[in-house]
């Protein structure tokens, strides 16, 4: 079995794939304070805890977009499993060709969810990852990584908004009853919530203009849920992309 891991700037996601098969998965808040023994103890446990026992791991392989963390992770995973993880990273053989001004500033989380829509799908995507950012990553079905957009999170754009206004709350990131809020609380999710939604349509919109096919649209990454319902012309939705695209480039250089 194999244990993937996308390590972000909010939280680590692993999953352990038997072949193409994900039969686990956890995750964890990541942290920069953590040392190697303490990630290792971490990993195992929560593992442990869905049945798996390192010994039936044959190998590891990550997307990090942390490089403050990559050293810390691979001494964890390499005091677990007994082998360093396979770092993915643009410059492995991906199965990607790229039209970018530069295919090395590409996030290796944007990287696998790439690799992994264009080759489950079949077809040209484009990818809306609610992460700690908002992204869109526009893959052809040529396999050609065409750009992405970056944007704030929501959890972000919320945080700045209260943390910028003295009278403004904290609130739960979900859809409120109606567009035109008649409280505080419901302002603030719409304003948020739709606001977003209306947004992400939008972009959706005009990057299917500026491509010559249809492209099939995938939403993942672990603030989706909150906004997904509320998002037209939506075809696949696809919490785990990330982890299988790190599993299908391992599998492509191992």
């Amino acid at each position: 079995m194999l244990l993937t891991m996308n390590l972000g700037n909010s939280s680590l996601a692993c999953g352990v794939f038997d072949g193409d098969t994900l039969v686990a998965r956890v995750r964890l808040v990541s942290s920069v304070d953590r040392s190697a023994d303490e990630y290792e103890a971490l990993l195992g446990s929560v593992l442990g805890s869905k049945g798996v026992r390192p010994a039936e791991l044959h190998g590891a392989a990550v997307a990090s977009v942390v490089p403050d963390l990559n050293e810390v992770i691979g001494a964890a995973v390499e005091q677990l499993l007994g082998v360093p993880p396979f770092m993915i990273s643009p410059a492995v053989n991906t199965g990607l060709s790229f039209n970018t001004d530069n295919p090395m500033e590409l996030g290796n989380d944007l990287l696998a969810n790439a690799a992994a829509a264009v080759e489950l799908y079949k077809t040209g995507c484009i990818v809306v990852d609610f992460g700690t950012a908002l992204s869109f990553t526009v893959v052809d079905s040529a396999r050609c990584v065409r750009g992405v957009a970056i944007a704030p999170g929501l959890r972000g754009a919320a945080h700045s908004l209260v943390s910028d206004t003295a009278q403004l709350p904290h609130v739960e990131l979900q859809p409120p009853p109606r567009a035109i809020g008649t409280n505080t609380i419901h302002a603030i999710q719409s304003g948020i919530v739709y606001g977003y939604a209306g947004m992400v349509e939008a972009m959706i919109k005009r990057m299917q203009r500026e491509l010559s096919e249809r492209a099939k649209v995938i939403v993942t990454g672990g603030m989706s849920p909150r906004i997904v319902d509320e998002i037209g012309g939506v075809d696949e939705r696809a919490p785990d992309l990330a982890l299988h695209g790190v599993r299908l480039i391992a599998e492509r250089n191992f």
